[in-house]
């Protein structure tokens, strides 16, 4: 499977999305959050921009790999895809 940008649903869910989250990034950063919290975020994020971590990520364009699933087994999104849709999670955890 790959991901496209030619077709007008994928570019209008790209700019949505972004838009969306720039209004969650500013509630946060002007709402209820301690000031001290949202600079060590903030901090967070730079260093990670910083590390080239997202130059590592799939764009617009790119194969998406094989992944193993739980049980071990290697799928496609194709093969998971099927008919419907399908929504991709992805988190970076380092507990």
């Amino acid at each position: 499977m790959t991901f496209m940008a030619g077709d007008k649903d994928s570019q209008s869910m790209t700019e949505n999305l972004a838009s969306r989250l720039s209004e969650i990034r500013h509630a946060f950063e002007n709402g209820t959050t301690p000031p001290e919290i949202v600079q060590v975020l903030n901090a967070h994020v730079e260093r990670m921009v910083a590390s080239g971590v997202a130059d590592q990520a799939l764009k617009v364009g790119d194969a998406a790999p094989l992944s193993q699933q739980i049980a071990g087994r290697n799928c496609s999104l194709g093969d998971l895809m099927g008919e419907s849709g399908l929504v991709l999670t992805w988190f970076r955890g380092n507990w």
